[in-house]
C-alpha cells in the first residue's frame, strides 16, 4: 500500500529518525552558540559544565532514537510504482529549512513588532531590516524545504 500501512513498525522508525536528527541538531547549535560567545575565552569549568550539558541534552534523543529504528526492525521492500519513503539526507534538509523559517521569521517579527511599537528614525528595525534579513532567508528555507520533501518524489 502506498501509505505505508504494511509496516506496523513505521511510526516507531520514523520517530526514531527524527529524534536522531534533532539530537544532531542540538550538537550543531551548541556548538556554534559556544563559538559565537569566544569559545576561548570561557573558563574551563564552565566550559566542561556547558559541554556534560550539551552531552545529555544532545545524547538523550540520540540514544533513545537509535533505541527505537534498531527495535523497529528492518524497512519491509518498497513496491514497484510506489512513491518513494523519504531519505535521511531528505529529512536532514527538511530539518534544517524548517529551523531557518521559524528562526528567520521569528526574527523578522520580533524586529518588525519592535519597529511598530516604537517608530522612531533612530530606532533598529522596520521594514527594511526584515526586508534584508529576514524574508531571502525564509525564502530560501522555503526553498531547501520544498526540494527535500516535494521535488523528485514522482
Amino acid at each position: 500500500m502506498a501509505d505505508g500501512g504494511d509496516d506496523p513498525h513505521r511510526g516507531r522508525r520514523l520517530t526514531g529518525q527524527i529524534l536522531e536528527i534533532l539530537g544532531c541538531v542540538f550538537a550543531a547549535l551548541s556548538v556554534v552558540g559556544m563559538l559565537a560567545q569566544g569559545g576561548s575565552n570561557i573558563p574551563m569549568q564552565e566550559l566542561l559544565v556547558g559541554l556534560l550539558g550539551g552531552l545529555i541534552i544532545c545524547g538523550i534523543p540520540i540514544v533513545i532514537g537509535a533505541y527505537l529504528v534498531k527495535g523497529a526492525g528492518p524497512a519491509p521492500p518498497v513496491v514497484i510504482g510506489e512513491k518513494p519513503k523519504m531519505t535521511a539526507l531528505r529529512i536532514i534538509f527538511a530539518a534544517f529549512a524548517s529551523l531557518l523559517m521559524i528562526f528567520s521569521g521569528g526574527c523578522g517579527l520580533v524586529f518588525l513588532y519592535s519597529w511598530l511599537a516604537n517608530p522612531s528614525p533612530g530606532a533598529f528595525g522596520g521594514w527594511q531590516i526584515v526586508a534584508l534579513f529576514a524574508i531571502p532567508p525564509f525564502l530560501s528555507g522555503m526553498l531547501i524545504w520544498w526540494l527535500a520533501v516535494k521535488a523528485g518524489r514522482r
